[in-house]
């Protein structure tokens, strides 16, 4: 405050100072000049939620006198800026992101991080601080990256990202029958090998099962890779193999060039924590074309690739 008394003449016109209590130094690194009839005035183009010293200085014809006692306040919080992107990498099926803090603008409550592959405008959200490894995601698949702040005011602005996970060793292979897997009934029983893949993603291969169904030429391939595993069923249950079934389940490993029968009558089972699934691999009827196709999951998570 600035005491009249201490005017030592008339006074021409005030400066108001003001500076982020965090520089030291000249108090009046920033200032705003008003006439001698103002006795109040808004202070603009400050940093949010920043706290500053304020002093005001009292001007005769002779020039500023010193600041008078300062005064300490702060400005009120906002929503934050947007993160700065820091690292992103990918593995089969996860991508890890970190970022640097925005301009908080207040205090930061909390990040939200949201993904969803480019072709698929379905996704999810997670309140994550600022790094996290987003999982359960598929081999070869363009994903969005979003990460905002939030302060008690609201969220800020995101910062996006698009990263690759690295394609499976199986993409694209489509295995033909091989003369070498012998087969006890030619009319009723295919066989192949498994494509062989490098040994990290064998180690990432939860179980792979499988799919079989009678095939008609007019139907769409990828509409049959990519079943959903709720319309997968066993055969019993496919209309004698014209809905898409398992016929083989495997959750002991992926073994390269594994030899593969489908149609052999065996039996397999798949253990949930609640139920067991058993399934036939029932021989097939003469003379019909078959679609198969190999499903193997990493993290739980079923990625087809035709066979």
């Amino acid at each position: 405050m600035l005491n009249h008394d201490d005017a030592n003449g008339e006074i021409m016109e005030y400066r108001v100072c003001y500076k982020p209590i965090y520089i030291s130094g000249n108090l009046c690194l920033f200032f705003k000049t008003v006439g001698r009839n103002t006795h109040r005035t808004t202070l603009s183009g400050m940093k949010k939620y920043t706290m500053y010293d304020v002093a005001v200085q009292a001007a005769t014809v002779i020039g500023f006198g010193p600041p008078g006692t300062s005064v300490t306040a702060q400005t009120l919080e906002d929503i934050p800026g947007p993160p700065k992107m820091r690292s992103v990498s990918a593995s089969l099926t996860t991508i890890y992101v970190s970022w640097y803090s925005p301009q908080p603008n207040g205090r930061i409550l909390k990040y939200v991080l949201c993904w969803n592959s480019t072709d698929d405008d379905s996704g999810s959200c997670r309140v994550v601080w600022p790094s996290f490894v987003v999982s359960n995601l598929k081999p070869g698949t363009m994903y969005n990256v979003t990460v905002s702040a939030f302060t008690k005011i609201g969220e800020g602005p995101a910062v996006s990202v698009e990263k690759e996970t690295d394609k499976s060793d199986l993409d694209g292979i489509i295995p033909g029958i091989n003369a070498t897997v012998c087969v006890f009934d030619e009319t009723r029983q295919i066989g192949f090998m498994l494509p062989p893949i490098k040994m990290l993603e064998r180690q990432k291969i939860k179980y792979f099962y499988i799919i079989v169904k009678r095939w008609d030429a007019k139907e769409d391939k990828n509409t049959f890779l990519e079943t959903p595993e709720s319309q997968l069923t066993n055969f019993y249950n496919s209309t004698n193999g014209k809905k898409a079934y398992i016929a083989i389940i495997n959750d002991n490993s992926y073994e390269s060039n594994m030899e593969i029968i489908v149609g052999d009558n065996s039996n397999s089972s798949f253990t949930t924590r609640k139920n067991t699934h058993e399934y036939r691999n029932v021989p097939l009827m003469e003379n019909t074309q078959y679609a198969i196709f190999i499903r193997v999951s990493y993290d739980n998570v079923g990625v087809s690739y035709s066979a």
